[in-house]
């Protein structure tokens, strides 16, 4: 086995240098300016694409057993309960109790609207109970 001859590696790199040194120098440079014009477009333009924040609970959660704070955000109800456990209008601007409370009577607000645009009145409401009449009048 021969040993390792620098003369001869001398003249094949200089050779190769001689002959691609202007591609591997423009190279270089072209991949350097790239490089830092896509930092300095990167974070001058970063503040037209704002991150938006994303806010989430873990569990596994069904119709009957969503957190308040999501059901708060979600929908509304005729009355709602304050922080001090009282019982405040919510839909409802006034409410009723006959009949040894077997009869409430609502009365709704006006102007306000679900997410469509339709304004909410008795007969727009969902509310459903077992073994409970409903009347919806205006």
């Amino acid at each position: 086995m021969q040993g390792f001859n620098k003369r001869l590696f001398f003249w094949l790199v200089k050779a190769y240098i001689k002959k691609w040194g202007r591609v591997l120098v423009l190279s270089f440079v072209g991949g350097l300016m790239g490089f830092f014009l896509i930092a300095f477009v990167s974070r001058n333009l970063v503040h037209l694409f704002p991150q938006k924040e994303r806010i989430g609970m873990i569990g596994a959660y069904r119709l009957d057993n969503l957190p308040t704070s999501i059901t708060a955000k979600l929908s509304r109800g005729l009355t709602k309960v304050t922080s001090s456990g009282q019982i405040q209008p919510d839909l409802a601007s006034s409410w009723q109790i006959k009949d040894g409370g077997k009869t409430y009577i609502f009365h709704l607000k006006h102007g306000i609207f679900f997410d469509n645009g339709q304004e909410v009145t008795s007969q727009n409401l969902g509310y459903s109970f077992q073994d409970v009449k409903i009347d919806t009048p205006d």
